[in-house]
């Protein structure tokens, strides 16, 4: 949920992410701005008391109230960011028994030409 409310602090864009492994402590996702224009890994410690409420530098937050859709997964989703439309229903499907990707998921799968920065 918490990736989930972030977005990009100069284009206001939600983040599409996934989990990429553990590193030490840590574990690592991958996000692609949803327009592709930011790619970016980011490293998260799961195991603190409380969520943070601090946004990583370079984003903030979505309003407080807006969709609490997620946006990604907490699984590795090979060819990312496509197929992380069924990797969101899958991961809906067990959490809350349904499945409930955004549309703006499949909107960005569809119409979107998503290129690394490395070019992959």
């Amino acid at each position: 949920m918490y990736l989930s409310q972030l977005k990009t602090q100069d284009t206001n864009q939600r983040l599409l992410f996934h989990w990429l492994g553990p590193v030490e402590s840590l574990d690592m996702y991958e996000t692609v701005s949803i327009d592709g224009c930011k790619w970016d890994i980011l490293f998260f410690s799961m195991y603190q008391p409380r969520k943070s409420r601090k946004a990583p530098s370079g984003y903030t937050f979505a309003e407080p109230r807006s969709q609490p859709l997620l946006y990604g997964t907490n699984r590795r989703v090979q060819g990312f960011p496509y197929g992380l439309q069924e990797a969101i229903r899958q991961t809906t499907e067990q959490m809350i028994g349904i499945p409930l990707p955004p549309p703006q998921v499949r909107q960005a799968e569809e119409n979107r030409r998503f290129q690394t920065a490395t070019g992959a």
